[in-house]
């Protein structure tokens, strides 16, 4: 019978959540949990030589990690992990009688299968236990399945994974890469499985791999309370509860207990991991998770239209997160040529000589509407809503998620205060009949996170109009779930993502001073130059 192994990566994967901040203390108290626990494995970290932090878990040399678990028991199985490329193999010292770290787990891309081994003998002969991670397994063929266990089987290698590195795998999948694995691979190589979470199916994978192999060892990756990035991973306690019922193990579940509501649960309420709309998509997409993030927090874009542009990518492309490619992909996905021109000279005509207002959608909106309604010679704009509130001229849509919600509320309630105009970004898709629709490519701005706010476009919108000044009421900017007028228009941000956010729109509205006079009439956080 089989040896079914846990090996806990808590300290590694886990470390995309806190960007590898586990300082000596809480490190030492997460290890002395998972020996408690007798966890098989237990993974402290990356190897990556471009690191200098001494208090992380990402290190540039085994003996600074080795340093940090001197106090612990030599006779545990500790490893680590190189994304292979991100440090030169031949600096590794020779294992001893002394080592503490004496597992690496060399994780490479498909086009590096070839040339990785040469350097994975390197290790071997140095007496490493080497663990080998072909990432997103999924996107191998039968082929080339075949192909990396031929070549594994030259090797004393300790163990082949099968890697779910996007969540991607369903039970049909696990069991044809481990029916390869099994009646292919040689005889006393183990095979692990590593699991990502973005289908929730982690554990249930997990359960359909261990009952593939009855007569092969297996290893388990899991980490605590599935700390991991976006959804994480399969958690720890589950996995080992389930084999001490199900498998006569003797895992010691209470450590794991206690080091998640001693320190786990901290992490975990400010930087939050699991379930979400973007790494579900990027599972059913078999993609890079931030690829999915990128365009679900762009926040203009209905979830069909991510799933449309992420099922575009090519295969060569899923695997490693491109900037740049995904913004170019976005820009395409919303740009178009089309402008009513002629509108847009009427629309000239009509605002040329009049106190221009844009009506955003702030809380503090409502203290300037009375400010805007001495105004007689005022032209109101309002952005990705109709107020209900106020009469406006005209309604600048930018975003197609706000035009269906407001095409959904228009249903049970009259928002019709005021024969509006619409003027829409030519990426909308609507059913307005006498509506201005203006270039989206036109009107991008120049800093790279706000390229596509509406208050950035209407601002360009403008100034090729040639306006020179515009008042501006209810843009609070970014600060919080209840930020809106309605609460209904909330988005939900993480507070680095909003400063992030706030920081980038005030460098583009300051460039844009240059060339246009903005007065807020109410707070903003956007109001450099104060009111």
């Amino acid at each position: 019978m089989r040896n079914i192994k846990i090996l806990d990566c808590t300290l590694r994967d886990g470390g995309y959540i806190n960007n590898w901040n586990f300082d000596s203390f809480n490190m030492n108290r997460i290890i002395k949990s998972l020996n408690e626990s007798n966890v098989d494995i237990i993974e402290c970290g990356y190897l990556n030589k471009f690191i200098r932090d001494k208090e992380k878990t990402i290190v540039n040399n085994i003996q600074a990690l080795e340093e940090r678990i001197k106090e612990f028991d030599i006779n545990k199985d500790y490893v680590i992990m190189i994304n292979y490329g991100e440090y030169d193999l031949n600096n590794l010292a020779q294992v001893t009688a002394e080592s503490k770290i004496t597992g690496l787990r060399i994780t490479f891309k498909k086009n590096q299968l070839k040339v990785m081994f040469d350097d994975v003998n390197i290790l071997i002969s140095k007496g490493y236990k080497v663990f080998i991670q072909p990432m997103v397994t999924l996107s191998y063929t039968d082929a080339e399945i075949l192909q990396l266990i031929t070549v594994c089987n030259r090797f004393d290698i300790y163990g082949v994974y099968i890697v779910d590195s996007f969540g991607a795998m369903n039970s049909n999948d696990i069991r044809r890469l481990a029916y390869l694995f099994n009646h292919n691979l040689r005889e006393g190589i183990r095979v692990g499985f590593h699991a990502h979470n973005n289908l929730q199916l982690a554990y249930t994978n997990a359960l359909e791999f261990i009952s593939m192999f009855q007569n092969r060892d297996v290893i388990i990756d899991s980490s605590i309370f599935g700390m991991g990035r976006g959804a994480g991973n399969l958690p720890t306690e589950l996995i080992t509860e389930h084999l001490n019922k199900n498998y006569d193990k003797e895992y010691n579940i209470e450590p794991i207990l206690d080091i998640i509501d001693k320190y786990i649960n901290r992490i975990y309420s400010d930087k939050y991991w699991g379930y979400s709309i973007s790494y579900y998509i990027s599972g059913v997409c078999n993609c890079h998770p931030n690829y999915a993030s990128f365009l679900v927090n762009k926040n203009t874009l209905t979830i069909k239209n991510v799933q449309s542009i992420l099922k575009d990518i090519p295969e060569d492309k899923k695997v490693e997160f491109d900037k740049e490619y995904i913004e170019k992909l976005y820009i395409d996905f919303n740009s178009s040529n089309i402008s009513n021109y002629t509108d847009l000279v009427d629309f000239k005509k009509d605002i040329t000589l009049k106190d221009i207002y844009i009506i955003a959608s702030g809380k503090r909106v409502l203290e300037g509407i009375k400010k805007i309604n001495k105004d007689k010679n005022a032209t109101l704009i309002s952005l990705n809503y109709i107020p209900s509130f106020v009469s406006v001229d005209y309604c600048f849509f930018s975003n197609q998620k706000r035009y269906n919600e407001y095409k959904e509320k228009n249903k049970t309630i009259d928002l019709s205060k005021s024969n509006h105009k619409f003027i829409f970004t030519s990426n909308i898709k609507h059913d307005e009949s006498d509506a201005i629709v203006v270039s989206y490519n036109e009107l991008l701005g120049k800093v790279e996170g706000a390229k596509d706010n509406s208050i950035i476009m209407i601002l360009n919108l403008l100034i090729k109009l040639n306006i020179n000044n515009v008042f501006i009421c209810g843009l609070d900017g970014y600060g919080g779930n209840a930020n809106y007028i309605d609460e209904n228009m909330n988005f939900s941000f993480k507070n680095s993502e909003m400063k992030l956010k706030n920081t980038e729109i005030l460098k583009q509205i300051n460039k844009l001073r240059k060339v246009m006079e903005m007065y807020f009439i109410t707070e903003s956080i956007f109001d450099s130059k104060g009111k």
